[in-house]
This record gives structure tokens, C-alpha cells and sequence, in this order.
């Protein structure tokens, strides 16, 4: 992202809308033992989806959050 790091964007969103449904994408390998996918989760992503995907694939996870 080019003005905000996601995980920042992640813990900003969380303080305005703690209810909010974030769906945090990457299409960044694990590298030396850090999983941005598994950072999101930790700093609030409702789910993680990892580049590239199918279309259907994030629509399932939309749906999801949809539900909760």
C-alpha cells in the first residue's frame, strides 16, 4: 500500500470500527519465519486470503464475513 502499511491499516480500522470485517490480502511469501497472512490475524483481519486467488475463492470469504 503506498501511504500505510497494511498491518497499520489493520489496527486503525480495529480503533474506528472494532466490528468491523477485514479481509486482508498477500501475495508476499513467508520469509524468515514471518507470516504477513498470519500478522494480519494477529492485528485483527476477520480472514486472510493469499495471491493470487480465484475470484470465487473471495467471494466465499465476502460471503463469510457477510454471516458473521
Amino acid at each position: 500500500m503506498p501511504v500505510k502499511e497494511g498491518l497499520d491499516t489493520i489496527q486503525l480500522l480495529r480503533t474506528w470500527t472494532p466490528d468491523a470485517k477485514i479481509i486482508a490480502m498477500s501475495g508476499s511469501p513467508p520469509s524468515r519465519g514471518k507470516d504477513p497472512l498470519k500478522a494480519a490475524e494477529q492485528f485483527g483481519a476477520s480472514k486472510v486470503i493469499a495471491k493470487p486467488f480465484r475470484v470465487e475463492q473471495l467471494l466465499t470469504i465476502v460471503d463469510e464475513c457477510l454471516a458473521e
